[in-house]
C-alpha cells in the first residue's frame, strides 16, 4: 500500500484503489465513492489559536496540508450555495493521511482530511470541526475513490471477480452512511479480508 501514484502498466499492477483526481485517461476507472472532507484540529490547538469563524480566517492559522498539488495551497469551502476558496501557506506538508491526522491530534495545526480518516477522533474528542457547517475539499473539488486498472482486454479472472465484488458491496451501501463502503475500501487496500 502506498500513497504514491504509480504507472500501473510499467509496474505490472493489475488493479489499484486511488483517492483523488485521475490524470491518466488511458486507465479504466470506476468511481467507488465520493469523498467528504472535514477541517479538523485538536481542542488544545484551537484554545490557543486566533478566532476561526469562516474559511477566510485560515490565513491566521497553522495548517497541515497534503503534499498533493490539489491540497497543498488552496482549500475550498461551501455553505448554503456560497463558495470560499482560501490560499493556505502550510506549516507542515505531508503525503500520508495517517501522519497528517496525527499532527492535527498533537495540536500542530488545522488539517483537511477525509471523513473516514478522522471520524473516530472526532467521536472521541481528540479532534473537533471548527467550521462544521461548511463542506470542504481540495482545489479540484473532484476528489473521489476510484478503482482503476490498465485495460479492458485481458483482465485476469481474479481481478474481475474482485472488481465485481467491490462494486456490489459499495452499491449495497448506497443510502446508508457510507461507513461500510469505506471499511471495505480500507480492508481491500490493506490486503485484509476482515476474518
Amino acid at each position: 500500500m502506498s500513497d504514491d501514484v504509480v504507472d500501473l502498466v510499467a509496474e505490472r499492477i493489475d488493479l489499484a484503489i486511488r483517492h483523488g483526481s485521475l490524470s491518466d485517461t488511458s486507465l479504466i476507472a470506476t468511481k467507488l465513492s465520493d469523498v467528504c472532507y472535514r477541517l479538523v484540529a485538536s481542542p488544545d490547538y484551537l484554545s490557543g489559536a486566533p478566532k476561526l469563524s469562516a474559511p477566510r480566517d485560515l490565513v491566521h492559522h497553522a495548517t497541515i496540508a497534503f503534499a498533493y498539488q490539489n491540497f497543498r495551497t488552496q482549500w475550498t469551502f461551501t455553505r448554503a450555495g456560497k463558495t470560499e476558496s482560501v490560499s493556505i501557506p502550510p506549516q507542515i506538508t505531508l503525503s500520508n493521511a495517517v501522519a497528517l491526522r496525527e499532527c492535527a491530534c498533537q495540536g500542530l495545526g488545522l488539517a483537511l482530511l477525509a471523513d473516514w480518516t478522522v471520524a473516530p477522533d472526532i467521536e472521541s474528542g481528540r479532534l473537533v470541526e471548527p467550521l462544521a457547517d461548511w463542506s470542504a475539499s481540495g482545489a479540484d473539488q473532484g476528489s473521489a475513490i476510484w478503482l482503476i486498472w490498465p485495460s479492458r482486454r485481458f483482465v485476469p479472472a481474479k481481478v474481475r471477480a474482485f472488481v465485481d465484488w467491490l462494486m456490489l458491496e459499495t452499491q449495497a451501501d448506497k443510502g446508508r452512511n457510507g461507513q461500510h463502503a469505506r471499511a471495505l475500501i480500507n480492508r481491500a487496500a490493506s490486503g485484509c479480508d476482515g476474518r
